[in-house]
């Protein structure tokens, strides 16, 4: 049993123990709304997406009760423990290369080279991070007044992000 509130949640099981509370706050709270008849506009669309993710979510953690399921959720939890120094260094690079783009593009004074951002930072870490995964769109990057730097960057980011970092995870 559980002494205090902080024991709860700074405990080893602290993901599974926020988990249960996080997604118990959401469900209460969709059906309070929506059994309430509250108009909250589309944020219930949102807090009700949450609640049902969460629910979903929480499967993983009956799903340990079971012997041929346990030892899957037990590496998958150890994967995501071990993977977090990564996953920060990956998300360096992603704002690094992310803020050359941003910058750039702001300092271009031709047509939009990277169309698939409007010239928010926002864009721009969704376009690294997706070029990080392999959709490597430049297609517009000869119209640049910058194209052999938006080249060598582009180089780069494919070496460093794409081939470098996606293979350490293998």
């Amino acid at each position: 049993m559980v002494k205090s509130p902080s024991d709860y949640f700074l405990s080893r099981r602290f993901i599974w123990n926020f988990l249960d509370v996080f997604s118990s706050c959401l469900v209460i709270t969709t059906s309070i709304v929506v059994l309430g008849i509250f108009d909250i506009g589309n944020a219930i669309l949102v807090i009700g997406g949450l609640a049902s993710f969460m629910v979903w979510i929480k499967l993983f953690y009956f799903l340990r009760i079971f012997r041929p399921t346990s030892s899957f959720i037990r590496m998958i939890v150890e994967m995501i423990k071990d993977i977090r120094i990564f996953l920060l260094i990956f998300f360096i690079a992603i704002f690094a290369f992310a803020n050359f783009y941003y910058v750039i593009e702001k300092g271009n004074k031709n047509e939009k080279v990277i169309v698939d951002f409007d010239g928010d930072y926002a864009g721009a870490l969704v376009y690294t991070y997706m070029q990080a995964l392999g959709e490597l769109g430049n297609s517009n990057i000869g119209a640049s007044a910058f194209p052999s730097l938006y080249w060598i960057i582009f180089f780069m980011s494919t070496i460093l992000l794409t081939i470098t970092m996606l293979n350490l995870l293998i």
